[in-house]
């Protein structure tokens, strides 16, 4: 569904398709690397302490700015739905299974983080939610109903 394929980042290297892409028939694209970060885990028990958010909030800045150094323009994003609530500032979480789309700009959201504001105006469900600073465009792709 994405257009590409990857494997862990213990696996061996998988091998390019020659560029023959995705289309008809053509096997999906391997992706170019596979990062696997701290920073992207759940949150730890003891960021679960009403009071201890900011380590939290920390390492939601350090994987933005880890993401805004990164050359590639197009990044899949595996994590925990409580992350990604935090990360965009909603008031829901992801679903099992879900994939999202959105964009992100690290200028803005550096500029947001500095400011310490969220920049999020108002509060929505779905792709019409209002988002942290330097995350827009929220579009659902794929949603699991089993």
């Amino acid at each position: 569904m994405l257009g590409l394929v990857a494997s862990s980042s213990t696996s061996p290297p998988l091998v390019p398709d020659g560029g023959a892409g995705v289309g008809a028939g053509a096997d999906p694209a391997p992706a170019v690397r596979v990062v696997e970060l701290p920073s992207l885990l759940e949150k730890k028990p003891e960021e679960w302490i009403p009071g201890n958010y900011e380590p939290f909030r920390r390492r939601i800045e350090e994987f933005e700015r880890w993401l805004g150094e990164q050359p590639e323009r197009t990044v899949a994003i595996v994590g925990h739905s409580q992350f990604f609530k935090a990360m965009l500032d909603l008031d829901y979480k992801f679903g099992n299974c879900e994939v999202w789309e959105m964009t992100f700009d690290a200028k803005a959201a550096a500029a947001a983080a500095a400011r310490g504001s969220s920049d999020a105006e108002r509060k929505g469900e779905g792709e019409d939610a209002a988002l942290r600073g330097g995350w827009e465009g929220l579009r659902n792709v794929y949603r699991c109903d089993v």
